[in-house]
């Protein structure tokens, strides 16, 4: 298959100044790391140096073939070729002393349809590695994302005030529509209907939880207006990375023995990049992530991701007052967070299974999450786990 890539890892050297190249694969990433296409590790091997790679690309399955499959590569391309150069030239020219700094290299890439294919720096070399997705993420890790996602989201605040010109460019050539038609292509909200159904059922009783069961039922019916809601609240807009579960990002750490506090964090995945509310990120990572006893420390994780925003506003001379106060990301979260909620429903699931027992996305996307098959052991998890998010957002009347 490296056969496939010559043409681009030619160009890569070329950039890269390496004599001589070829691509040598190790390995690909497991099972469930990754629904819309294939990862691949491998070193572009040169006479004068080696540069560890990860190649992202479509699946190559025919089945997985289609309009919306090419649309989210040439997204994610137009990120890394458009978006992010332009974020670290802007930050540049105003000398931010910690600036956004948080995706891998990008080499290069193929936008043609079927071959879509993306060549990344490997990150691994320099201690960073994911989350294990099966364990609730503790404070620290998610500190480390909220910081990251202040200065992603506080770098497009910053080009709207700034350099309009430069932020619209950018922004007019993102596919914004493709997450919904992920969503569609899933079927997704159908899924998510049924799903809400046999939750309640299994979580509540019909007579003594009466109040509860009610109030599933209304969500389960307004699910539709739900989502549609976050996809068009449009107050307070940032560029958001999308997809942004914790196997879509990458921590880096001092000892890789000693994993319990990062040091930095790196963001993967764009293909799913769009315009929206900051809260889409948030309440998606957060949610999917965190356990009980960070739901109900909310604020204290809203705030901290507050003061990060300012912090970096403030590298600009800009006030976060001026963007997005305190008491707007609070009215945000009444709004969107709905959105965080409908999503952990199924990405729950998936970080509980091992990668072996993960369904393939390309088969039956339609029937993705019914697919997910659990053991009675991990089923009791979940359900444990939806229950407590779920008193969450009943407790705070966000649903």
């Amino acid at each position: 298959m490296s056969e496939e890539f010559n043409e681009l890892v030619q160009d890569v050297a070329r950039k890269e100044d390496i004599k001589n190249a070829k691509l040598e694969l190790q390995s690909s990433s497991n099972k469930g790391d990754g629904y819309l296409g294939m990862v691949k590790f491998g070193q572009i091997v040169g006479s004068n140096k080696t540069l560890d790679v990860v190649l992202k690309c479509s699946h190559r399955n025919p089945k997985a073939f289609g309009d919306f499959i090419h649309k989210i590569y040439v997204n994610e391309i137009h990120f890394y070729e458009g978006i992010e150069p332009s974020f670290h030239k802007f930050q540049d020219e105003h000398q931010v002393s910690q600036p956004y700094n948080n995706t891998a290299k990008f080499y290069g890439a193929i936008d043609e349809e079927h071959k879509e294919t993306l060549v990344l720096e490997n990150l691994k070399s320099k201690n960073y590695d994911m989350w294990d997705r099966k364990q609730l993420m503790n404070e620290a890790h998610l500190k480390c994302a909220l910081k990251t996602f202040a200065k992603f989201h506080g770098t497009s605040y910053a080009m709207q005030k700034l350099r309009p010109d430069l932020y619209k460019e950018i922004t007019e050539k993102m596919d914004h529509d493709v997450f919904y038609e992920v969503l569609d292509k899933m079927k997704y909200l159908e899924q998510m209907k049924t799903m809400i159904d046999n939750l309640t059922t299994a979580l509540f009783d019909p007579v003594k939880d009466k109040t509860y069961v009610d109030i599933m039922d209304t969500f389960a019916a307004n699910i539709n207006k739900d989502i549609n809601a976050a996809f068009d609240y449009h107050a307070n807009d940032v560029i958001l990375q999308g997809d942004c579960w914790c196997s879509n990002a990458l921590y880096q750490y001092e000892d890789m023995s000693k994993r319990a506090e990062p040091k930095n964090m790196k963001m993967l995945d764009f293909q799913l990049t769009k315009l929206g509310s900051p809260v889409m990120d948030l309440s998606y990572f957060f949610y999917a992530a965190a356990s009980k006893e960070c739901f109900d420390r909310l604020d204290y994780f809203l705030k901290f991701y507050h003061d990060s925003l300012s912090d970096h506003l403030a590298e600009f001379n800009l006030k976060a007052a001026d963007v997005l106060t305190f008491d707007q990301l609070m009215e945000h979260w009444k709004k969107v967070s709905k959105f965080g909620l409908i999503m952990t429903f199924a990405v729950r699931k998936v970080m509980l299974v091992e990668s072996q027992d993960a369904p393939d996305f390309t088969e039956a996307p339609e029937d993705f999450v019914d697919n997910i098959k659990m053991s009675p052991e991990l089923e009791n998890l979940y359900y444990q786990q939806i229950k407590e998010l779920l008193f969450h957002f009943i407790n705070r009347k966000l649903i």
